[in-house]
């Protein structure tokens, strides 16, 4: 143990280890679901590979309500206004909400026939995973706000590296996506109890403190954040859901594997974003406006050079990449996958612009725009892919993304402005 602790918590540079980790766990966790979904085209089928795909989707959506938009508001709590003991609390609560929520949706799949039991089973433990990778977050954030990002980020990495070899076991035992999901459930809670959770000691007592006052308070403030992530998170989503109800999961698998590259975008977010939380917050907080404003802006620049780099590496290489990944052919598929690329550019835009008016504590602007896209989504997503197929599913991404990211950008101008403004003023 002394070993394992050493390695966890002596970081020579915090800073520089704070980077690497948190961009292999970022890394890690995007190439999970690919590596999972290759594993299962060549040892069961692509069947199979499609329920994966779609309980992932709607395990990452789950996710959402165990998080509960608290991730980033905690991170750059940089006063402290709550205790981690609150946070604890909260995040207890709105876990237990996710697994409620989870059971609802496993539940009505399957007494309306949509389900079989083996899919049932599978699209709960999945979501289970990621119950675990919600409590885990909680810690995170805490040790994050503690200026250890570091261990935060190597305790991510140990938890999603177990939860694929548990795939890996699982798959080649048993050939039962149940059963490795299940595997794979355990295997992430005993890794997260034995790094996370015991190193979060250090950052303060692990108990939750069930302060109605402070749950009330600190769900007010959350609120706008979850349903604009939530929003955010079915807005990508959904295509898929409307691909499982109507086209099936061979279809559903085809589509995973196009989107593969748009959702390692998504997950990338997490390592150019989280980094930055508790200095964008600090600069906010001082008034120090100027360099916020420089820093959005350079961060901008990154972001759609990331994009057009993830494009041009689609447009040439991304087929015959992704065929010999899921040994699938999608020849054909090139102008979706540019597409669907596009949209994951976009939507980083929309991650990063409302982490950015998360840290103005803004966060009520936010809701307007993705009140809108998700309606539009709800109501025009299934007509379109019976209509149009997997093309129209990734136009109407890309368009809806690209709508919200402008009009996430204005918020963020907006109270850019209006700061300065205040600071002229005094």
């Amino acid at each position: 143990m002394n070993a394992i602790d050493k390695f966890f918590k002596g970081s020579k540079n915090v800073t520089r280890s704070a980077f690497l980790w948190n961009m292999m766990s970022s890394g890690l966790l995007a190439a999970q679901a690919v590596i999972v979904m290759m594993l299962l085209t060549r040892t069961i089928g692509v069947e199979d590979a499609g329920v994966f795909s779609f309980a992932h989707s709607n395990a990452n959506l789950m996710y959402f309500i165990g998080e509960f938009g608290c991730r980033r508001f905690q991170a750059s709590d940089v006063k402290e206004k709550y205790s981690p003991g609150e946070y604890y609390a909260y995040r207890s609560l709105s876990c237990v909400l996710m697994i409620v929520a989870l059971l609802i949706f496993c539940v009505n799949a399957y007494v309306s026939g949509e389900y079989t039991v083996a899919k049932t089973l599978t699209v709960f433990f999945v979501g289970m995973c990621l119950v675990v990778q919600a409590l885990s977050d909680g810690h995170e954030a805490n040790m994050q706000q503690k200026g250890r990002l570091d261990i935060a980020a190597k305790g991510a990495f140990a938890r999603t590296m177990s939860l694929i070899l548990a795939y890996f076991i699982g798959i080649f035992l048993t050939k039962s996506l149940v059963i490795s999901s299940v595997l794979a459930f355990c295997m992430a809670l005993v890794t997260f109890l034995t790094t996370t959770f015991r190193f979060s000691a250090d950052f303060g007592s692990r108990r939750p403190v069930y302060n109605l006052e402070s749950i009330r308070t600190l769900f007010i403030a959350v609120l706008p954040i979850f349903l604009t992530l939530f929003l955010n998170n079915y807005i990508g989503n959904a295509p898929k859901y409307a691909i499982d109800s109507t086209l099936g999961d061979e279809i559903q698998a085809i589509y995973g594997f196009l989107f593969m590259p748009t959702y390692a975008i998504s997950v990338a977010c997490g390592f150019i974003f989280n980094p930055i939380i508790v200095k964008y917050s600090t600069l906010w907080v001082d008034g120090n406006i100027k360099e916020f404003r420089r820093l959005v802006f350079r961060q901008m620049i990154l972001v759609g050079g990331l994009t057009l780099v993830a494009l041009a590496g689609g447009f040439l290489l991304g087929i015959p990449v992704l065929s010999a990944i899921f040994g699938t052919s999608l020849v054909g598929y090139r102008a979706e996958l540019c597409i669907l690329i596009i949209g994951g550019g976009m939507y980083a835009f929309c991650v990063f612009f409302t982490t950015v008016t998360t840290i103005m504590r803004r966060q009520n602007t936010l809701l307007v725009g993705y009140v809108i896209a998700a309606a539009a989504m709800l109501l025009f997503s299934k007509k379109i892919i019976v209509t149009y197929g997997l093309m129209g599913a990734a136009i109407m991404y890309a368009f809806i993304m690209t709508l919200l990211a402008a009009l996430l950008f204005v918020f963020c101008i907006i109270g850019i402005k209006k700061r300065m403004a205040e600071r002229a003023d005094f």
